[in-house]
Order: C-alpha cells, then sequence, then structure tokens
C-alpha cells in the first residue's frame, strides 16, 4: 500500500494585511490632526478719531508713554483669568496687534477728550511753558470669567521733563466694570471703558499737577 506524502500549507500571508491596517491608522490620524480652524482677530473697539496736534502749544503739554502691561498679558492669545493664580485663553482667537498698543492709542483718545485745553501727544511733542510726563503702568488688567468682571489696577505717575526730570505727583486707580456678555468681544469692550475710566482718572491727576512747582 502506497502512502502519498502530505504537502504542507504555505504560511498565510500577513504582510499585506499589517500594511493595509496600518494605512488606515495613519488615514484615521491624519483626519483627527486636521488644520486648525483659523484664528478670529480680536481688536479693541476703535476711538473717535483723533483732533489734530497743533504745531505749536496753546497750553499745557502732556507727552504720554506707552502703557505698561503685566508680561502675561503681553502675547497674541486672548487670556482670562480663570482663578486666583490662573489663566486659561478663548480658542482659536487672537489680539490683531499688539495689546500694549491698542491700549495706549485708547489712553491717548481718553486724555484728549478729558484735556480739551491740552496737547496730548505721544511723539514729537510741541515744547510748552507747562509741559508734563505721563506714564501708566497697569499692574492688573484681567477678564475675571466666573465674576464676569474686568479689574484693573492703574499706577499713574506724572513727572516734569526738563532734564534732571522730577517726579511731581503719583496716583493709584482701581477700577472694576461689568462684561456685558461672556465672549471675546465682551472682554475687549470692557477693556476699552475700563481704560476710558484709566484716562479721566490721569486727566484730573494732569490738572492737579499744574499747581506743582517744576
Amino acid at each position: 500500500m502506497t502512502h502519498a506524502s502530505a504537502t504542507p500549507l504555505p504560511a498565510p500571508r500577513r504582510r499585506p494585511l499589517r500594511l493595509a491596517a496600518c494605512a488606515a491608522l495613519l488615514a484615521l490620524l491624519g483626519a483627527c490632526a486636521g488644520p486648525r480652524p483659523a484664528a478670529t482677530l480680536l481688536t479693541l473697539p476703535p476711538t473717535p478719531p483723533a483732533a489734530a496736534t497743533p504745531t505749536t502749544a496753546p497750553g499745557p503739554v502732556v507727552v504720554v508713554r506707552r502703557i505698561a502691561l503685566p508680561e502675561y498679558l503681553q502675547s497674541r492669545r486672548v487670556r482670562y483669568r480663570s482663578g486666583s493664580s490662573t489663566l486659561e485663553e478663548w480658542p482659536h482667537v487672537a489680539w490683531a496687534e499688539r495689546i500694549d498698543v491698542g491700549a495706549s492709542r485708547h489712553l491717548v483718545a481718553g486724555l484728549r477728550a478729558a484735556l480739551p485745553g491740552w496737547v496730548v501727544c505721544e511723539s514729537d511733542c510741541p515744547s510748552g511753558p507747562d509741559e508734563r510726563l505721563l506714564k501708566v503702568e497697569l499692574a492688573s488688567f484681567d477678564y475675571d470669567r466666573a465674576a464676569r468682571t474686568v479689574h484693573g489696577e492703574a499706577r499713574i505717575s506724572i513727572a516734569a521733563p526738563a532734564a534732571p526730570q522730577r517726579l511731581l505727583r503719583t496716583a493709584v486707580h482701581r477700577e472694576a466694570l461689568a462684561v456685558g456678555a461672556d465672549t471675546p468681544e465682551g472682554q475687549a469692550q470692557a477693556m476699552a471703558q475700563l481704560l476710558q475710566q484709566v484716562a479721566r482718572a490721569a486727566a484730573a491727576e494732569l490738572e492737579a499737577s499744574r499747581g506743582t512747582p517744576r
């Protein structure tokens, strides 16, 4: 009796299956890591048109330095306070310009509205008999999202610019404003309103400094 020898079956071809599985996984990961949505650009609300600065000073002159902000706010991302020591960012929202630039523009516009008899300028200022140098530092400028409130603490310094520079007056102004809408736009609007309050406080200090001998 003759016994036929059994021919071994070929091993299953698993390589193509593994390649197909890897390709499917990569496709899934690519779908999850798709392009990020474009960031929405945010600005503080527009300021009223500024009056032209005269070439000669008809009255007192104030030279306004760029407003100083905490370092944690000097970011393109729009941040808010989520706790006493924590910050978070609005997703996919960025400032369209440096926040200190926009804040300084609002401060100058508010000063011009509050000091109609003054020459308010940032550079190329005309010299006058009653000249002042204004520095404003915002030690805080935060949107407390849980409380729906923007808090600000402004440190105002007024000096006589003539060398040697002499400090004439200092003040601290604190402000808290309710935020209407819990959105980036609502935060920006409240920040602009707070800057106008700071401008009015600085204007009052400037008027008071006129009685200080230089």
